[in-house]
């Protein structure tokens, strides 16, 4: 009498080989998922530093000043800039364009001109060094937003909007989002306001 040998059966490792398939490709969804959050965190955490170090920077420089911002704008180098003046220093920007591109070296820059700030006066943000300042976005990024509305009571409310991404990732309403979409972890936002209370006046 033969012994029959123990054994899987076909069908018994053609069911263990799809189990393990779906489990093999569970297991890969969740780590790509978790690889975009990482990332997406990274970049968002990024981005609200930035915006934070920029508004507190610019809430200092009210704070200190005697003058109510002023803003306009000008033609450097054939660019057309934005100008805001808060006492001495000057802010020269372009919104929505990211460093190196457009014919713009920087963005956002933060100077101290000799003879005084002037909103019809702007940096040349065409150059690599416009003047002794600094260039306050961080690469990659783009500023969406700069605005000193009218002051009331020796108050200056300060907007500012920050994003991070590509021009498919991102709106073009106010404020400026990220869209939704698998691309997600390549895009962040911060838009912030906040209330500055003077305290140079000229009594």
């Amino acid at each position: 009498m033969k012994k029959q040998s123990a054994g899987f059966t076909i069908v018994e490792l053609m069911i263990a080989t799809t189990v393990l398939s779906v489990i093999l490709l569970l297991v890969t969804v969740v780590m790509t998922g978790i690889g975009r959050l990482y990332y997406k965190g990274i970049n968002q955490s990024r981005i609200q530093s930035n915006a934070r170090s920029i508004t507190a920077q610019m809430a200092q420089d009210v704070q200190l000043s005697s003058n109510t911002p002023s803003k306009g704008s000008a033609v450097v180098s054939g660019k057309a800039v934005q100008v805001i003046c808060v006492g001495n220093v000057r802010y020269t920007y372009v919104v929505n364009n990211k460093i190196n591109t457009n014919g713009y070296k920087h963005v956002l820059w933060r100077d101290t001109p000799a003879g005084g700030c002037s909103v019809a006066a702007g940096a040349d943000l065409t150059q690599a060094t416009p003047s002794a300042g600094d260039e306050l976005i961080s690469p990659s990024s783009r500023l969406t937003k700069l605005d000193f509305p009218p002051m009331t009571s020796g108050l200056q409310k300060l907007q500012l909007g920050i994003a991070y991404g590509d021009d498919d990732l991102l709106t073009t309403t106010d404020p400026v989002q990220c869209k939704g979409g698998s691309s997600t972890q390549f895009c962040a936002t911060s838009n912030l306001s906040t209330v500055v209370v003077q305290r140079v006046t000229n009594n």
